[in-house]
């Protein structure tokens, strides 16, 4: 048994020993190496720059739509908002119940350019029955990647990123 695993571990070591390391100038798009970056975190906040108060935030709501803000809908008449890990405002609060993270999960991409490889997405953020946040998603698709890469929050440009919330400033 020694043996044998003494030999799995020298095959294994000599395996890797002729592995050929990924260069972008040889192959822009490498095997099995599609990415998905569709989150961004966001941060409402007031003229002292903490958490706006004022706000339901258990109740934001993320919607879909078409270019003019008409809402999209799945193909058996779902309205296309709030679905887990796809199209959602995810949003996470201490052990007080005050909120701590709140990301935008912007997966729902149906415009798609392949000549230029990138895509773009609309969307309405429900901050109450009167109030809508008009959002646009814009993405790199190639190499069959989906990697946001900018948002237009209320016509604001922000680039994204995965460890700095976009801050948005909410009346108080």
């Amino acid at each position: 048994m020694k043996r044998l695993c003494l030999f799995l571990i020298a095959l294994v070591l000599s395996a890797c020993e002729g592995e050929t390391v990924y260069n972008p100038n040889n192959h822009p798009c490498p095997e099995g190496q599609i990415q998905v970056m569709i989150a961004q975190p966001v941060k409402f906040t007031n003229s002292e720059n903490n958490w706006a108060s004022g706000i339901n935030y258990e109740g934001l709501s993320l919607i879909a739509t078409d270019s003019l803000g008409n809402y999209l809908y799945s193909p058996n008449g779902d309205l296309i908002t709030d679905r887990p890990n796809f199209i959602e405002v995810h949003k996470e609060f201490d052990d007080n119940n005050h909120i701590e993270r709140l990301t935008l999960v912007l997966g729902h991409v149906p415009y798609r350019d392949e000549v230029s490889k990138t895509a773009k997405a609309y969307f309405l953020l429900k901050i109450d029955d009167t109030t809508f946040d008009k959002i646009i998603g814009y993405y790199d698709t190639r190499c069959f990647n989906l990697l946001l890469t900018k948002i237009s929050y209320n016509d604001v440009e922000f680039e994204v990123s995965d460890y700095h919330p976009i801050e948005i400033t909410k009346g108080e």
